[in-house]
């Protein structure tokens, strides 16, 4: 009988500690953090040249002369080629570009005479507009050609 009595004993005195735990207040501490950010950006004008090297193709066959033909390299002045055989057929083929001359490069003026020039126009503003009213609030207009916006908000909320 005594085994039986035990539990409900221990479950009777623990039961008024209970009681006092629930009355106790509850407490929780936060903190909040936010923020926005707003980039607007307008591209300027840019561009690039490339100047060419100097490229020479020179090859044929059924010719003897000066300069040899099929080394490389750009015709010699003075090129003399006789065919090896009179009255033999030959061929020729050559293919000479010479080197872009290098130049200043100035966006506002003439642009050289290279083999690759590529030029990007500058952004336009357009209707490119922004606005933060708040930490937690802001609002971003896309521009014209050329623009960028950027409205990046971030909130931060800690319970402790």
């Amino acid at each position: 009988m005594l085994r039986s009595v035990l539990p409900w004993c221990w479950l009777a005195a623990t039961l008024p500690a209970a009681g006092h735990l629930s009355s106790l207040p509850a407490r929780a501490d936060w903190s909040s953090t936010s923020s926005t950010q707003l980039i607007l950006r307008v591209d300027p004008a840019s561009g690039t040249a490339k100047a060419g090297g100097a490229n020479y193709a020179v090859s044929g066959n059924g010719l003897a002369g000066s300069p040899t033909l099929n080394n490389g390299a750009a015709p010699a002045p003075g090129l003399a080629l006789t065919p090896m055989t009179a009255g033999a057929s030959f061929s020729l083929m050559m293919s000479v570009k010479p080197a872009d001359t290098l130049t200043t490069v100035s966006p506002t003026g003439a642009l050289p005479a290279y083999t690759d020039v590529s030029i990007q126009q500058p952004g336009s503003a357009g209707t490119l507009t922004g606005t933060v009213s708040s930490p937690t609030a802001g609002a971003a207009t896309a521009g014209g050609p050329g623009t960028a916006s950027t409205l990046t908000q971030s909130n931060t909320f800690s319970v402790f």
